[in-house]
Parts: structure tokens; sequence; C-alpha cells
């Protein structure tokens, strides 16, 4: 959501993947979300994937983030597998010292479909949700 006043943009939380215990380039499971709540309906309005490792003690560890949209991970599922590393979404970070845009991973985009949540009726106004599946290879 953009404050044009204030100058700022607010994310909220929609989603939150499943935690992979100890895995260096995890597999999420598919999940549906809504689009409406995802994007509100705009599968151009701007989205940030944040990544987080799941520390066991202490707090978790920030990685890095990806500005995208829902169009842009269409548009960028994988088309070689699950190694397709040049249709990646790249999660950056930027450096220590502030100086520098690092890569910190790449987050492989298997499938991603909007589709109609109920195929039967067919009505002007049909919820639908995004489909999603990944893997984040580091």
């Amino acid at each position: 959501e953009n404050d044009t006043k204030k100058g700022t943009t607010c994310y909220y939380d929609v989603y939150r993947s499943e935690h992979i215990h100890d895995i260096i380039n995890p597999f999420w499971r598919p999940f549906r979300i809504d689009l409406e709540r995802l994007c509100n309906n705009d599968v151009h309005k701007q989205l940030k994937i944040t990544v987080w490792d799941q520390q066991d003690r202490g707090e978790d560890r920030w990685l890095g983030e990806k500005d995208t949209t829902v169009a842009e991970m269409m548009r960028c599922v994988a088309k070689r597998g699950n190694a397709d590393r040049e249709s990646a979404l790249r999660v950056e970070a930027r450096s220590e010292k502030g100086d520098k845009i690092d890569l910190r991973a790449l987050l492989v985009v298997l499938k991603a479909d909007v589709i109609s949540a109920n195929r039967k009726m067919k009505m002007a106004n049909e919820d639908s949700v995004v489909i999603c599946s990944g893997r984040f290879d580091t």
C-alpha cells in the first residue's frame, strides 16, 4: 500500500511458507492464495518476497528480498526444471557496507497460475487464486 503523502510503502504479510529445517536448497509445497488477498486482483501490483533463515536459537536471519508482481512470477516459471537459474527470481540484499547489492539466492518458480476458484460457475465477478510452488537455490 502506497502512502504518497509520506513517501512510504507498506507491505503486509499475506503468506508464510512452511519451515524446512536444515536444507540449504529447499522445495516448498505448492500453495494457493486468494488473488484479492494477495494483490487486490491486480497482477501488476508490487509485491515483496522476503526470505528468512529460521534459527534454532535467537532471532531469525534475514537473507534478502525480491520486489515482484504476480505477472512477473508467471513469466519466470522455470522452463528447464528446478535447476533453471536463468528464469529464477533474484533475492538480493544491500552489502554490509551499504555500497552495493549482493545476490543472496535464486528463487526458482516451478509453477504460478491464476485460476478461477469456482470453475463450474461462470460469473462476471469470479474469485481467483494464485497457485505457486518453488525452490530456493543459494
